[in-house]
């Protein structure tokens, strides 16, 4: 398909890419300065974030191109859904939408997190694409500024049509100063999780200020620093855990008894009982004296391997 810059093909571009139906976009006209507004009137901005930026949630991925090769994907790649490309100087924005969205909150589990960076990386290496673009503000294919090129048959990508490219990727080690430079993108986000976690497994007794203030230390060794919000929201995510799993004030908290501690002890008394007042070892009366169902009798037994 050739270059185009005409509404059908626009128009094209912006349905595949308001699929997810943000309500919210940030928006700029010159990257010097940004606001959010309803996705309605949105369309006429030079500049738009397609995820939305109320929501810890990634639909959408774009990359800052400094090449006039617009139309290039290498070898077995995932084809993006367009290009936007300069009038001026060629230079370009190609733009992916995921299959499956990717939620990055607070809450959100770290392995498609993990695997997010892993695809962005592979990408950004793929196509030649600039690794401190942040990708919060991508070319709006709607503004007669950019050209546009639209790919045929492409389609929102899997995550998992990547994972060809991970062998090349090389393992990282995330405690050198030197590698966290190179960090861009979403693997911020992981470098700066793995580091704050294991410094505090290390100092499990430190409060949430020390925790926000070593994540902080490790944000400032990024080329492009995370934001404030991101620092305290990785670093609340691992007090949080830390003081579910560890108890104390000492240099090193104990840990928690699990579920299962406390009912293996509450299981052991139970026969302890029953022994000494000589009374019918039955799963009622054992789970009565234990303090739970006769179901999580059998279930604890049998996970465990306890005969009665």
């Amino acid at each position: 398909m050739s270059l185009q810059n005409n509404i059908d093909a626009k128009n094209e571009i912006v349905k595949q890419i308001f699929s997810k139906n943000p309500k919210f976009q940030r928006v700029s006209e010159d990257l010097s300065s940004s606001w959010i507004e309803l996705s309605g009137y949105s369309h006429d901005r030079k500049y738009i974030s397609v995820n939305n930026p109320k929501i810890d949630r990634v639909d959408f991925l774009a990359f800052d191109c400094d090449h006039e090769d617009y139309n290039y994907i290498p070898g077995r790649l995932a084809k993006p859904i367009y290009s936007a490309i300069s009038n001026l100087t060629g230079r370009h924005h190609k733009g992916y939408i995921l299959d499956v969205s990717v939620l990055t909150g607070e809450n959100a589990r770290r392995k498609p997190i993990e695997y997010l960076a892993k695809v962005q990386r592979v990408l950004t290496r793929e196509l030649d694409a600039d690794r401190n673009y942040v990708g919060s503000l991508t070319k709006n294919p709607m503004h007669p500024e950019w050209n546009v090129f639209v790919f045929p048959d492409a389609k929102p990508v899997r995550l998992g049509d990547f994972s060809a490219y991970f062998e090349e990727e090389k393992q990282r080690n995330f405690r050198d100063k030197f590698i966290l430079k190179e960090s861009f993108g979403y693997s911020r986000n992981c470098d700066l999780f793995d580091n704050t976690r294991h410094w505090r497994y290390r100092y499990t007794s430190a409060s949430l200020a020390e925790t926000i203030s070593y994540a902080d230390s490790i944000n400032s060794l990024f080329a492009i620093p995370l934001s404030a919000s991101e620092i305290r929201a990785t670093a609340r995510s691992i007090d949080k855990w830390v003081n579910t799993k560890y108890q104390g004030n000492g240099p090193r908290y104990t840990k928690r008894a699990s579920k299962d501690d406390n009912d293996l002890k509450s299981l052991e008394n139970a026969l302890n009982q029953i022994e000494k007042q000589k009374l019918r070892k039955t799963p009622d009366i054992i789970a009565y004296l234990a303090g739970f169902s006769r179901d999580r009798l059998y279930r604890l037994t049998k996970k465990h391997g306890i005969s009665i």
